[in-house]
């Protein structure tokens, strides 16, 4: 007897294509005018996540507009009734309402800025996006860019093909002809590791070599157009399971994604069992003989920094589409992050300074026996020693919020500070690297998850808020009376993926 089945994720509720739900990543375009973000549905609450595009360039518009001439909004701008209001699901959905606490903070419904016509369908528990723009010199004048989003049901790592026009974007991960709303297929899914001439690898026992589980942190390399992907560890039949990182070739746009190597422990014999962020960066200054490229990166549940090295670096710097271009990794040196011993450490980030001489790691509390660290920034001395190998030894520790599973460097105006991502605490931490010192808390509301920023305007962040379904926009611009303020918000803030 033979029977029909559904594909993965489509029986059930479809999702709502023009709201934000869950997000669990975010990426700015490289024009500016589009935000991407990952509507994860954690709840299983629908058949599918999705991936939805809204319009910045519209979001900035009404924040001007609301500040300079708030009567032209439809209906008139005015205070929300209420510190929890929501919008019902079957109001006016361009509604907008200044915050009920803080007047600063204009509130919208976030369909006033979702494209429903570029939403496209994903699996469940989506997570990190990252987008890759395909003219590197000039990102804007080429409207082509690709997508590439973690999914932790398959697992896979799902592309997106988006092309961005004035005042339009298009998202596609199917076959033409696919139609409104489409669910991403199978040849838009990254799981297997193939050659360069698309054949799949097996395993000795003739098993597919396949994506690991728990896909969590996505890097993009443009120098050398590969995207790595961290691993998180996990528990198999009462077992646990260390996992390490993935590499694929994202060479060009004519060319489909391809996974090309799989590293399954990236910290042998260490206690680590994932990878939780990953940095790329060269094994010494330019010009040094034997320069190498090489991945950093930290470990789940220890204090150790791992140093991944491409098994053959040629490899790696091979042409597109050479037949040669099968980089691989292999676990090399690594260093501890001292500062709390060698226990009680979960590392979430990882930073360097521009000539790599100095590097920030960010410790989340971890209990064993009822006994913890506290979340702290390290810094770390990478000096070379007199054998020309960093030092790494701790020259500082500075405690931060509760949570924290985020670390970037940026520059808003005021030079390199350390942005840090506080889940628990509902906030962003912003610390002056050198001195070591807490510059601003930003209040950004219950559970952020991710936060960026747009190249072309730095002075201003988004955030991610996954309790909250919605997005914030945060004023970053040195002497502005809402610097370190939250000045906007996409969608009002609800416990529920859709509004009653």
């Amino acid at each position: 007897m033979a029977g029909a089945g559904c594909g993965f994720g489509e029986s059930g509720i479809s999702p709502p294509s023009d709201r934000i739900f869950f997000p669990a990543g975010i990426a700015v375009d490289p024009g500016g005018q589009w935000l991407y973000v990952v509507n994860s549905n954690s709840d299983l609450r629908f058949n599918a996540g999705t991936v939805v595009a809204v319009n910045l360039s519209k979001a900035a518009q009404d924040r001007a507009q609301s500040r300079e001439n708030p009567a032209q909004f439809s209906p008139a701008l005015q205070t929300c009734p209420n510190s929890r209001f929501v919008q019902p699901q079957n109001a006016d959905p361009t509604f907008c309402c200044r915050d009920f606490v803080d007047p600063n903070v204009l509130v919208c419904d976030d369909r006033r800025y979702v494209d429903p016509a570029a939403t496209v369908r994903i699996g469940s528990f989506g997570g990190g996006v990252v987008v890759q723009p395909f003219d590197k010199a000039a990102p804007q004048s080429d409207p082509r860019r690709r997508l590439f989003v973690v999914v932790r049901a398959e697992p896979s790592i799902t592309f997106i093909d988006a092309t961005v026009s004035p005042g339009k974007v298009s998202l596609r991960c199917t076959g033409e002809g696919a139609g409104a709303d489409p669910f991403c297929t199978d040849d838009f899914r990254i799981r297997s590791v193939r050659q360069p001439d698309g054949t799949i690898v097996k395993q000795p026992d003739g098993a597919e070599l396949t994506l690991q589980e728990e896909p969590h942190p996505l890097l993009l390399d443009d120098e050398l157009d590969l995207l790595y992907v961290g691993h998180l560890g996990g528990v198999d039949r009462g077992r646990i399971v260390s996992r390490g990182v993935s590499v694929i070739d994202v060479c060009g746009p004519e060319q489909k994604p391809r996974l090309t190597s799989v590293l399954t422990d990236a910290l042998p014999r260490t206690g680590a069992i994932g990878v939780t962020s990953l940095l790329r960066t060269w094994s010494g200054p330019e010009g040094t003989p034997g320069r190498e490229p090489l991945l950093l990166a930290t470990s789940e549940l220890t204090s150790d920094i791992a140093e991944l090295v491409f098994t053959d670096p040629a490899q790696a710097q091979a042409p597109c589409r050479s037949a040669q271009r099968t980089p691989k990794l292999a676990a090399g040196r690594r260093f501890t992050s001292s500062a709390f011993a060698t226990h009680n450490a979960d590392l979430r980030g990882l930073v360097l300074d521009e000539d790599s001489q100095k590097a920030w790691v960010l410790h989340r509390q971890y209990a064993v026996r009822g006994m913890f660290n506290p979340p702290s920034v390290v810094a770390i001395d990478r000096h070379p020693d007199e054998h020309g190998l960093p030092v790494n030894q701790p020259i500082g520790v500075l405690e931060v919020c509760n949570g924290p599973n985020r670390m970037v460097r940026h520059d808003a105006g005021r030079g390199p500070r350390l942005f840090i991502n506080c889940f628990e605490n509902g906030q962003i931490y912003v610390v002056e690297p050198d001195l070591l010192t807490v510059e601003a808390i930003i209040e950004v509301g219950t559970g952020p998850v991710d936060f960026v920023f747009a190249e072309n305007e730095p002075s201003v962040a988004y955030v991610a808020g996954f309790a909250n379904n919605n997005v914030s926009v945060v004023d970053l611009k040195p002497g502005s009376v809402t610097e370190y303020r939250v000045v906007q918000r996409l969608g009002f803030p609800r416990p529920t993926a859709v509004p009653q």
